[in-house]
């Protein structure tokens, strides 16, 4: 999943689920690994599984894992808990692509299910402005106005994105700090910090260069 689009949001409505379908909230385990309190749980494989033991009971518990792939060597650890059957259902939630495929995917082969969170589409950002044009948008004809109407929304969606915290955003400078930041996390985290770039200046104006040549044929020698 892409940064800041809703995981942890999602993670919470899965409590709110399960605790509207009778599921003990003592059943209910969520962790943050943002948060060096919760990833120190995630140092030690045995000691962990010792913890998870300790709060079995006569049904199933829940283990939400956000940012699952700041655990060290993650595949393999979450594969060994796996393949001990306890009654536990996890699920882990990342937003880097490449940690998660280097550290989880290869090594839980066969057993995950992977959903993907985008960010919004046009008509999920439309039904968060006005319900009314979000369902005008599949009629085959529309009043004139209400094409304006649309085709304003549509205009601020290609320029701003459908990121959810930066699509609600009201004030234009908070949306360019928020559209900022998450740049700054595909760039310093993602790549330059997991691929162990040295000269990250000079590969962020490499990586300028490129965003604004999209759609356009590459020079090679201009880069």
């Amino acid at each position: 999943c892409s940064r800041q689009t809703g995981k942890t949001t999602t993670l919470f409505q899965l409590k709110d689920f399960l605790l509207k379908n009778g599921c003990p909230e003592s059943n209910i385990l969520i962790f943050n690994l943002d948060l060096i309190s919760d990833l120190e749980l995630f140092t030690d494989q045995q000691k962990f599984i010792h913890f998870l033991k300790e709060r079995i009971s006569q049904q199933k518990i829940f283990v939400f894992v956000d940012e699952a792939q700041r655990v060290k060597n993650a595949g393999v650890f979450f594969k060994g808990i796996y393949d001990l059957n306890l009654p536990i259902k996890f699920v882990l939630t990342g937003s880097s692509a490449l940690e998660i495929k280097a550290e989880i995917h290869e090594s839980l082969t066969g057993r995950k299910r992977l959903f993907h969170l985008y960010p919004f589409s046009f008509q999920e950002y439309l039904s968060t402005q006005d319900k009314t044009l979000e369902k005008l948008i599949s009629e085959k004809e529309i009043s004139s106005y209400s094409q304006k109407q649309i085709f304003e929304h549509l205009f601020h969606f290609i320029i701003w994105g459908g990121y959810p915290k930066a699509a609600l955003e009201k004030n234009t400078n908070e949306k360019y700090q928020i559209l900022k930041e998450i740049y700054s996390s595909y760039i310093e985290k993602d790549i330059i910090g997991f691929l162990k770039i040295k000269e990250s200046s000079v590969f962020t104006k490499f990586f300028n260069i490129l965003s604004g040549q999209i759609g356009q044929l590459v020079n090679l020698h201009e880069l």
